[in-house]
Formats: structure tokens, C-alpha cells, sequence
């Protein structure tokens, strides 16, 4: 799959996000435009994918061809489908959601594809581990 991000035991665990140049040249461009650090609204969101009301995030399906920016979208015929934060699982310590494990979430401001592994689902929220590992 192109585009896709996966975190790993340490960075779910820590709370990290994983920044890239992408990234990092979004929040320039969003600044020299007067947004505050962020081009979202401006960004290419991929057909079939549609913004929750409530939490912000994506949910649907498109074509992985979709996700190629700069390029003629060809397809590919594999299938990639999102979900937002609504569709997660309470934190086991403060009830707050967090992705569901084995699925995927879509980033407008690097048109990535996070994917949320099975182990996730053992872990709190960033909030309550750092506040565990802090106690440590």
C-alpha cells in the first residue's frame, strides 16, 4: 500500500506521532498562508471518503490509486476504507475514544493512511499512559 503509516509498540505506547517531511512542509505552507500551521481545508481529500460531523475524521472507501497526489489517478483495484474516531473504543482508564485496532484512519494534512495495530487495544489513551509511565 502506498501512503501508509504504521506505529509500532513504542510510539503508541509514548504517545509519539511520527513527523514527517510532508508534514512539516503542510505546516510551513499553512503558515505562509495565514493558517495557522494548517492547510486541512485547502488539502485533497480522496473521493469516497467523507469528513465525520462529530469528530472531524474520515469515514469510507477509495480506490489506493486515489491516494496519489500529483499524478493521473489510476486505479489500482485495491481498495482502501477509513474510519473515524467514532467508531473506536473507550480508553480503559478515562473512557475517551481512541481508533479501533486493525483499522485505518485517513490524515488530509499528509494524505497518509494510518493503520492502528492489534496491541492497541492494550494500551490508554497518550493522556493516561503518559500520566502511568509519569507515576513509574
Amino acid at each position: 500500500m502506498r501512503n501508509v503509516r504504521r506505529l509500532t509498540a513504542a510510539s503508541f505506547s509514548s504517545g509519539l506521532e511520527t513527523t514527517d517531511l510532508g508534514a512539516l512542509a503542510t505546516g510551513a505552507i499553512g503558515r505562509v498562508l495565514g493558517l495557522g500551521g494548517s492547510i486541512a481545508s485547502f488539502a485533497f481529500i480522496p473521493p469516497g471518503f467523507v469528513r465525520c460531523e462529530t469528530c472531524g475524521e474520515y469515514n469510507g472507501s477509495t480506490d489506493e490509486g486515489n491516494l496519489d497526489l500529483g499524478k493521473e489517478h489510476q486505479r489500482t483495484g485495491k481498495i482502501v476504507t477509513v474510519s473515524c474516531l467514532c467508531h473506536g473504543i473507550p480508553c480503559q482508564y478515562c473512557g475517551k475514544l481512541k481508533h479501533r485496532p486493525i483499522s485505518t484512519s485517513y490524515a488530509p494534512e499528509t494524505n497518509a493512511i494510518w493503520h492502528t495495530p492489534y496491541f492497541a487495544g492494550m494500551f490508554g489513551c497518550p493522556e493516561c499512559e503518559a500520566k502511568r509511565r509519569a507515576e513509574r
